[in-house]
């Protein structure tokens, strides 16, 4: 993966949010071989709910 150089600084040693973000997407791409694409901002509450009620199902130990 390669490295992102950038002097767009809030903070000695901190780097803004939009590099941030664009080293996340990075190192997704990096992880899986595939393209990173954003989930829809459209009722996020509701599927971050169905995601978690799902992984939890997968987690039960009955």
């Amino acid at each position: 993966m390669k490295a992102i150089l950038s002097t767009d600084f809030h903070f000695p040693g901190q780097v803004s949010r939009h590099v941030g973000t664009v080293r996340y997407v990075e190192f997704c791409e990096h992880l899986t071989g595939e393209p990173f694409h954003p989930a829809s901002e459209a009722d996020a509450a509701a599927r971050i709910e169905r995601n978690v009620n799902a992984f939890l199902k997968t987690r039960q130990h009955d």
